[in-house]
């Protein structure tokens, strides 16, 4: 059993089929089939059912599979590694998302976390209905969205979001309370809003706007807007109103006092997608499966 074997069992294992996994690889179908009964006969075991013009994994082959995409991974990895820690050889990660403050705390970490990996980021707002095209087009390598992904051609896995919670001044008589039940909340005191007329569907944004309209306030009536959350967490720290935000990192720093929401609302849901075909791109790579890892390897999902 030699290394490129195993690239070629990869292949096989990828499209269920030796004509296309040749085509792909560009080699002959002959030759991948010299090179999967080799592997079978050292293992003692079939490790694909040939059914006719598919080639289906059985059970055995299946778990091989996990151990060779984890082993070629591991080197490429390595491979690349020693590559990127050249003198003056920087590899840059390309970040889009619709919210900045939701993943630095994670960005933070990896740079302690890989600082002699010499790897850099840039990262640009943009955007909901942007972020996919955009990373298919090769424009970004890596995008957080909050809409379900949809563009063939990505692969994603859910990334967990800030809860929603309520924010008041330490002066607010509600400041004493660790929690907040929004059926008996005084709506008719100041409310503090994004400066979004209407938002778009999907955002934190939108779900903070229906969560208001379900408990009887409409947030169009509100005479106090900031532009961003952190503008609405200034706000209310200087005691000009209470608002509903995503408990962010950010808020954090301000000084007033964090409400949990007792009731049952929408929570916010997040995606961090890549496009397919891009997983060996070294630094791509590790920032995908570090931010998989952080937070419990969510499923990732191929379309």
């Amino acid at each position: 059993m030699n290394l490129q074997h195993l690239y070629y069992f990869q292949a096989v294992a990828q499209y269920q089929s030796f004509t296309k996994a040749a085509e792909a690889i560009f080699v002959s179908q002959p030759t991948l089939t010299y090179a999967i009964n080799n592997i079978e006969k050292e293992l003692g075991c079939a490790l694909i059912d040939r059914n006719g013009k598919n080639a289906i994994l059985t059970a055995e082959g299946k778990a091989f599979l996990e151990y060779v995409n984890y082993s070629l991974k591991t080197l490429d990895n390595g491979v690349q590694l020693i590559r990127s820690t050249k003198e003056n050889q920087f590899d840059t990660i390309r970040i889009c998302t619709d919210r900045f403050m939701l993943i630095t705390p994670d960005i933070k970490q990896f740079r302690q976390d890989y600082k002699n990996r010499n790897i850099k980021f840039t990262i640009n707002k943009l955007k909901e209905s942007e972020i996919e095209q955009h990373v298919i087009n090769g424009d970004y390598d890596i995008g957080f969205q909050h809409c379900y992904p949809s563009t063939p051609g990505l692969c994603f896995s859910q990334y967990p979001d800030s809860e929603y919670v309520m924010i008041v001044s330490r002066e607010h008589p509600l400041a004493k309370e660790s929690s907040i039940d929004l059926g008996n909340v005084d709506w008719n005191q100041e409310v503090i809003v994004r400066d979004v007329m209407r938002p778009e569907p999907d955002t934190a944004t939108h779900d903070i706007y229906s969560i208001y309209k379900k408990y009887g306030y409409d947030p169009r009536s509100s005479k106090s807007r900031a532009s961003t959350f952190v503008g609405i967490a200034a706000m209310v720290e200087a005691g000009l109103g209470i608002a509903i935000v995503p408990e962010q990192d950010i808020i954090g720093r301000f000084d007033l006092k964090i409400l949990k929401i007792e009731n049952d609302i929408k929570k916010p849901t997040c995606y961090i997608i890549q496009k397919r075909g891009t997983g060996d791109i070294f630094s791509t790579s590790l920032f995908f499966d570090y931010i998989n890892g952080r937070h419990g390897h969510p499923e990732i999902i191929n379309l």
